[in-house]
């Protein structure tokens, strides 16, 4: 049962689950403005109070419509309209956040922090998605935003780095997290792109556990952890947190990672002093101390059988910055005869930068070839016209260099992913882009390089980026004809009442439809909205 009525708003009081926690000064001062001039158009909806709401001495609690009721103080005005619904918690929590959901201004940690209130009333990430009409996908990445460190939030929050840029951040521990952020600003003030945020997570702060010395499925290696393969932190186990990240046994707590493989060494160690056996300790390092781990220089790892001398040894790679954890056989007396080069510390050292310096000159060597080779073929490709599969090669590389938006963009635009997808793998691209023409394929590579300018993020840099206007111009396309046609379509769809004149309100003896569950929520963004029988507040 749904009431209409005016009530004094001093009876009314803002609701505790309110996600919104932000309120723009200029966007507020416009809408006082508005209320002066024409009184509240859209009544606000309210429930009868209980709780602490009902101690505070007010009536009323707003459901929806909490920015109209701060104007609407500021304007002065004693009384205000209001639609009276009884609902219950989960009813109203969920008005809210499809309010929320609406808005322009919505910042992820208000969406971020309404998702989690749903999720402590037992909805499941699934059943949020289906509430709210988005991707399970967005529902997850949204409610790890909640774990970024409170400095980092506030950063998030003051505007310095993008929803793309936290939630990369949001994956890691809190440790790895403070040193993502610092990388974010390492070289100026200005945030580092998303796609190079990604890259240097990928490689100094993920791990590859297929890599892992110790079993994956170990329940007993660190109790109070359990299994990777259980681990919310191992990529494979939510693919649509980590959908971005191919690798789905990739690790992103190193810190836990240590631990077990410090955790599997000890228990090597122990069972091999069991059984009267020793494993040597040895570190995949070039230089230790004299008491720690025998040194790279120091021992030969045997290939296979052929190499074996009579002196080897079990070993296990106790540090160093590669293969921590594993067991190998080697050789490291200083006297064999077989691995004597090898093994001698001085030799050994000597060999090693003779190594080096074989590698370093192959290495010019082989890039001296390839300039030549590559000079050559330019030489005669200038001359002649490219062919479809050059023209796959290059749409192909332009697309894999392509940052991760862009991509998902043109697959979208072109129908190779779902308009709800939020991530496309190279595969996926390259099979389609095997499957076009010749001039498609010539069209496409234009098409990627210009869509990195075509992307608007809410709490980004919003200027209309130069090369698109230059192109506009070069191709003749009218922006201001597309800007007028957009302004009449968006006219068009509020259809505008005429205001009522200065000092009255609306509210009184107009007509209104009646109310439905169905059109208790509106499809515009109500805070502005201009419908006049919009019956969402």
């Amino acid at each position: 049962m749904i009431e209409l009525r005016t009530v004094p708003i001093e009876d009314l009081r803002e609701s505790p689950t309110n996600p919104r926690k932000r309120y723009k000064e200029q966007k507020l001062e416009e809408l006082t403005q508005s209320v002066r001039e024409s009184g509240i158009q859209i009544p606000l909806l309210v429930r009868p109070t209980g709780g602490d709401l009902r101690d505070s001495g007010a009536m009323w609690e707003i459901v929806a419509g909490s920015r109209r009721y701060r104007a609407s103080r500021r304007a002065g005005l004693m009384d205000v309209p209001v639609m009276v619904r009884s609902m219950t918690d989960d009813q109203v929590l969920e008005v809210q956040l499809l309010e929320n959901e609406q808005r322009e201004d919505v910042h992820p940690l208000e969406q971020a922090i309404g998702y989690q209130r749903l999720a402590e009333r037992g909805n499941t990430a699934p059943a949020i998605a289906a509430k709210l009409g988005c991707s399970e996908s967005h529902v997850y990445k949204r409610l790890k935003l909640l774990d970024l460190v409170d400095d980092i939030q506030q950063s998030f929050l003051d505007d310095r780095i993008t929803a793309e840029h936290a939630i990369l951040i949001a994956r890691l521990q809190p440790r790895d997290q403070e040193k993502a952020f610092k990388e974010v600003f390492k070289n100026s003030d200005q945030a580092i792109s998303v796609k190079s945020l990604a890259w240097w997570i990928e490689y100094n702060v993920h791990l590859d556990l297929k890599n892992a010395p110790f079993s994956l499925k170990d329940e007993n290696l660190l109790p109070d952890v359990g299994a990777c393969v259980n681990c919310p932190k191992r990529t494979g186990f939510n693919i649509a947190l980590f959908a971005d990240i191919q690798k789905e046994d990739t690790c992103t707590d190193g810190s836990c990672f240590q631990k077990k493989v410090k955790a599997h060494i000890d228990w090597k160690l122990a069972a091999q002093e069991t059984q009267g056996k020793e494993l040597l300790k040895i570190s995949s390092d070039w230089s230790t101390k004299k008491s720690g781990p025998i040194a790279k220089d120091k021992y030969t790892v045997l290939q296979g059988k052929n190499d074996r001398c009579g002196l080897e040894q079990k070993a296990i790679v106790v540090t160093g910055k590669q293969d921590k954890g594993s067991i190998v056989t080697v050789c490291a007396d200083p006297d064999c005869k077989v691995h004597k080069k090898q093994n001698s510390s001085g030799p050994g050292i000597v060999d090693h930068e003779k190594a080096r310096l074989e590698k370093q000159q192959s290495a010019e060597r082989e890039q001296s070839i390839r300039v030549r080779i590559f000079d050559g073929i330019l030489s005669k490709s200038a001359k002649a016209s490219y062919n479809k599969q050059d023209w796959l090669l290059i749409a192909q590389t332009v697309a894999e260099s392509a940052d991760s938006d862009d991509q998902l963009f043109i697959g979208i635009r072109h129908g190779w992913i779902a308009a709800d997808a939020t991530f496309i793998k190279d595969e996926e691209i390259k099979r389609h882009l095997s499957e076009l023409s010749m001039d498609a394929l010539q069209n496409i590579v234009f098409e990627i390089c210009l869509s990195q300018f075509v992307h608007v993020f809410v709490w980004g840099d919003q200027k209309r980026p130069k090369q698109l206007i230059e192109y506009a111009a070069r191709f003749k396309v009218d922006i201001k004809a597309i800007e007028k046609e957009l302004k009449k379509a968006e006219t068009k769809s509020t259809k505008p009442e005429s205001r009522p004149a200065k000092g009255k309100t609306k509210s009184a003896g107009k007509k209104t439809r009646p109310a439905t569950e169905e059109t208790d929520v509106c499809d515009n963004n109500c805070d502005d909205c201009q419908e006049s029988d919009c019956l969402k507040m």
